[in-house]
């Protein structure tokens, strides 16, 4: 390993070290004084019974007096209490370890939590930021978890192994450099290792991570239907198969390396300790040394090969786990770009001049595709302007920039004539209210899926059952037994699948719920039936008063709400006026609506 790499090793655990500070210092402090404890326990032990076995081995008529055997009672009720003592702090320990990984873990998984809410969805077009990710979340359940107990397995085998030593050392210490020298290449085979063990890991992210995929493919609900009628199953079950069988390979074939070259290793161990135990036995019999002498130092010798071991792995474990704690490191300086300016100002409520997209141009990360092209457009306070185009033209990338999900490559996006990448981030989104296409069906209680528009709502407010009675969601949640507080989905016990009309009603209230200056109604009524979208069309003048209004829609029944109608094609504006302006136009907007009059007029005859 070179300077550079124990640097990086080095920073990782410093960073390692602060984090499980940071998540409860009380516990790292009682941890350590235990571990010290557990430490020196054994020598007293040792020394006990090296004191019992040269009592008995050099005073034969010991048995015979009173005094003898109280000798002998005092030092076996001593060595038991310092075994006791060593039981005693071993559970205590355990219950500290307990405490501290739950703390631990709790620490690092609202991290990174906090740390993905934050990232800009740019992120989520790069497949690199999915590896850093996927690793970031592997890692993060245990690696400082194994930090932790590396380091406090450390502590106590130094401790250990420094009385140990003293002990060896005094008896002669050619011993203790003998164990020393066997022991570096066990200690090589081990760093060595570690370190391949990790760039296996690290090469095989992406394959991982396609295994993710395609074990979800074999066991979601929502490939269900496809996986069966077109009996995908053995299709995708081989690919995933072959994946594993690859990386099983070469798992195994590191894993036989490291075994045999450990075989080696632990080998010349075993060699030092009976040359030892011979060189210390002449040593006996040459009487510079007592039976209880070389019965205590064998042991020690046995104890210090067990500590030196188990420093041996901690470190190795430490080096490893510190790079694999590099890779959660790596995700947090994931940093996002769309952040609140130093000094924002404040969002004006309500909205008098309106909205402006200023020559806005924008093309996703990583695609040479404009989507938007110098778009320039206003919407009123109070007006109600819809978008329609054919898929791929910029409908939703614009609700994504006006959402400040991205932002434009090039022009403004003004609100009452200030950019918004002026207001505090929050503050913008919390005054939009806003139906996705792709909405979010959350497997919990009815009325909390309503709450998820505006969090800040109590559960007993009655503006949910307002916006429920509003979007038509209150008739499908009374239907349900246990009515608001029913769960919704079918991921956990006593959940009820709802439709899809039904999810969008909910996901409907949800923006109604919000208190909002811009409404953006993105496929508002796609999967609503005729009568669920009349009764909406109905409710929306009402819904929407005061307020900017976008509307995203391929039903241009739904269309007609609005007082003015943009078409976007391939990322411009090309036509832009009421309904009536632009079927007299006879455009893009008015072959579009015939072609979808016709649509209806054919299904109302087949049905009639």
């Amino acid at each position: 390993m070179d300077k550079q790499g124990i640097r990086e090793i080095i920073h990782a655990l410093g960073k390692a070290v602060k984090l499980i500070w940071a998540s409860s210092p009380r516990l790292v402090v009682v941890r350590a004084l235990l571990n010290v404890v557990q430490g020196v326990l054994p020598l007293g032990s040792l020394y006990t019974i090296k004191l019992l076995v040269d009592l008995l081995s050099e005073n034969k008529g010991l048995l015979h007096s009173s005094s003898g055997w109280k000798r002998i009672l005092f030092l076996v009720l001593l060595t038991g209490f310092f075994m006791l003592l060593q039981q005693a702090s071993s559970f205590l320990a355990t219950l500290v370890s307990t405490r501290q990984t739950e703390q631990v873990l709790d620490t690092v998984t609202t991290i990174l939590h906090k740390h993905s809410i934050a990232m800009d969805l740019s992120y989520y077009e790069h497949a690199g930021y999915y590896d850093a990710l996927h690793r970031a979340q592997q890692e993060a359940a245990y690696r400082p978890l194994g930090i932790i107990n590396g380091m406090f397995t450390l502590l106590q085998s130094l401790v250990t192994i420094t009385a140990l030593a003293g002990l060896i050392v005094s008896v002669h210490w050619t011993v203790a450099l003998f164990l020393f020298l066997a022991l570096l290449p066990a200690f090589g085979v081990k760093m060595f290792f570690s370190k391949k063990n990790y760039g296996l890991q690290y090469k095989q992210t992406p394959e991982k991570r396609h295994l993710f995929y395609l074990n979800s493919l074999l066991t979601s609900e929502i490939f269900a239907k496809e996986l069966r009628l077109f009996s995908l199953g053995a299709y995708f079950i081989g690919k995933y198969n072959t994946i594993r069988a690859r990386q099983r390979q070469e798992t195994i074939e590191l894993a036989d390396r490291e075994a045999l070259y450990g075989f080696f290793s632990q080998f010349m161990v075993l060699v030092s300790l009976f040359l030892s135990l011979g060189f210390l036995l002449f040593r006996s019999l040459a009487g510079a040394l007592s039976i209880g002498s070389l019965v205590m130092i064998y042991q020690a010798m046995q104890r210090a090969q067990s500590s030196t071991q188990s420093i041996l792995n901690a470190v190795a474990s430490l080096y490893r786990d510190a790079l694999f704690f590099g890779n959660l490191d790596a995700f947090l300086k994931h940093m996002p770009l769309i952040v609140s300016p130093a000094e924002p100002k404040p969002f004006p409520v309500p909205i008098v001049q309106g909205i402006r997209f200023n020559h806005v141009s924008f093309r996703y990360p990583g695609s040479e595709r404009v989507v938007l092209k110098d778009f320039t457009a206003s919407i009123g306070p109070g007006e109600h302007v819809a978008l329609v185009g054919e898929n791929g033209c910029g409908k939703s990338t614009l609700v994504k920039l006006l959402c400040r999900l991205y932002e434009p490559d090039e022009g403004q996006i003004l609100i009452d004539g200030i950019d918004y990448r002026m207001f505090e981030l929050e503050e913008l989104r919390k005054r939009i209210g806003v139906i996705f296409q792709e909405y979010v069906r959350y497997q919990m209680s009815g009325r909390d899926n309503i709450r998820m528009g505006n969090i800040e709502v109590s559960r007993d407010d009655l503006r949910v059952e307002e916006a429920a009675r509003l979007s038509g969601a209150h008739e499908v949640l009374e239907r349900l037994e246990g009515g608001y507080e029913a769960i919704l989905g079918n991921l956990f016990d006593g959940g009820r699948e709802l439709s899809m009309g039904e999810w969008q009603k909910i996901a409907i209230a949800r923006a109604f719920l919000r208190d909002a200056s811009i409404m953006i109604l993105d496929e508002p009524t796609s999967s609503l039936d005729v009568e669920a979208e009349y009764e909406l069309v109905g409710h929306f003048n009402e819904l929407t008063k005061g307020k900017a209004a976008l509307i995203i829609s391929h039903r241009l029944s739904t269309v007609r709400m609005a007082g003015r109608i943009i078409v976007l094609d391939d990322g411009v504006i090309a036509e832009e006026g009421s309904h009536e302006e632009l079927m007299l136009a006879d455009g893009v907007y008015a072959r579009l609506y015939r072609m979808q009059s016709g649509l209806y007029h054919a299904e109302n005859i087949r049905q009639h």
